[in-house]
């Protein structure tokens, strides 16, 4: 979630201190599912703290594409010109914007579900979350996403 190796470490350390401190208040059958929720929640609170823009710079100079779906966004060729270098750069930056203005619960799921790739039952349990909230969110955030980008992309 935060594509930064170094501070998913401390997010990791973060999430087990807290656990460490409420260790008898934890109920094994859940010690789990409330590890990875800590985890994410520590997550989010980072990616609120800092500029939404700068993780997905980080994640593109990673990747040189954005995936939504089955659809690469931003893709850069081996031999691009500078015309399509700047195209793909915009793309870019349009789909990060409008990621950025989802909610959080739609932002989570879309994110977790089309750029981490991660299956619905893997995202459900991370968030705690029953599966077909789960598939809702990632529904209702493509369904946002689509009506943000497309007076964007329509010639």
């Amino acid at each position: 979630m935060l594509n930064d190796e170094e501070e998913a470490k401390d997010v990791t350390q973060e999430a087990f201190l807290k656990a460490w401190q409420v260790f008898e208040d934890i109920r094994r059958e859940t010690a789990k599912a409330w590890l990875l929720k800590t985890a994410t929640n520590l997550c989010i609170d980072r990616l609120r703290r800092r500029k939404f823009q700068s993780a997905w710079d980080e994640y593109n100079d990673e990747y040189s594409g954005l995936k939504i779906g089955n659809k690469m966004f931003g893709t850069i060729d081996q031999t691009p010109d500078p015309l399509e270098q700047c195209l793909n750069q915009e793309t870019r930056e349009l789909v990060q914007k409008a990621i950025a203005q989802l909610p959080p619960a739609y932002r989570t799921a879309v994110v977790l579900r089309d750029l981490e790739e991660l299956s619905y039952e893997e995202i459900a349990v991370m968030l705690n979350q029953p599966i077909g909230t789960v598939k809702s969110n990632v529904f209702r955030g493509r369904r946002m996403l689509k009506k943000i980008l497309r007076p964007m992309f329509e010639v």
